[in-house]
């Protein structure tokens, strides 16, 4: 992890070398496949030749029911991969609109305000009330900081935070429960204000890893 010090945050030249790492804070994008491709693909698979296989053989022997049947099932098959992809696609989309799209940073000695998607481990960024986190990141200093995490949680109650000083214990470094001093890419500041650390970015969040679990 890139240090960075507390009242100048990181450098032109410390945030290059980071991004050069850990590339830019954001989901990858997939590349989309066509209904084609799809049905390309589906009925290359042992499965599908198998039910078609069996649907001709039934009938070739004269049996119209089990063979139409079974051409149905074949037919199922490319209608549910078709829909499933469609679903990953959407939720694709849905966790990248929830990212911030600019966030405040101290960098240099001085307070920017700058794309979230460029932001890098170690760079200082600041908590505010109603605002999206921008990355996965340690709390440093905070106060009255809640976070509503049933993007990763399912749990719609706000969960209490705290600075890294206080609760310097980060063996339990998952969402949710009270008095953590992580925060999470995605989730909602619904009170107090402070600053943090960013730790990871990109893929490498959690809602990056719900993002290629997903595709």
């Amino acid at each position: 992890m890139t240090h960075h010090n507390e009242t100048k945050g990181l450098n032109d030249n410390a945030v290059l070398a980071a991004r050069t790492l850990h590339g830019y804070n954001e989901i990858p994008q997939t590349s989309k496949r066509g209904a084609v491709r799809l049905i390309g693909e589906v009925v290359r698979e042992p499965m599908f030749l198998l039910l078609l296989s069996a649907a001709g053989i039934y009938l070739l022997i004269g049996s119209l029911d089990e063979g139409l049947l079974l051409a149905c099932f074949a037919l199922l098959s490319i209608g549910l991969t078709v829909f499933q992809e469609h679903r990953s696609e959407r939720a694709l989309q849905a966790l990248r609109e929830l990212a911030t799209p600019t966030v405040r940073v101290i960098r240099a000695g001085a307070i920017r305000r700058i794309p979230a998607r460029e932001l890098v481990p170690g760079d200082c960024m600041f908590l505010d009330e109603g605002e999206r986190v921008a990355a996965d990141a340690i709390v440093r200093h905070g106060i009255g900081i809640t976070v509503d995490e049933s993007l990763l949680t399912g749990e719609s109650v706000p969960v209490r935070k705290c600075s890294a000083e206080t609760q310097p214990d980060r063996s339990r470094s998952y969402p949710g429960g009270d008095d953590s001093p992580l925060v999470y890419a995605g989730t909602l500041i619904c009170s107090g204000h402070g600053q943090a650390e960013v730790l990871s970015v990109g893929a490498a969040t959690e809602m990056g890893r719900i993002g290629k679990a997903i595709d």
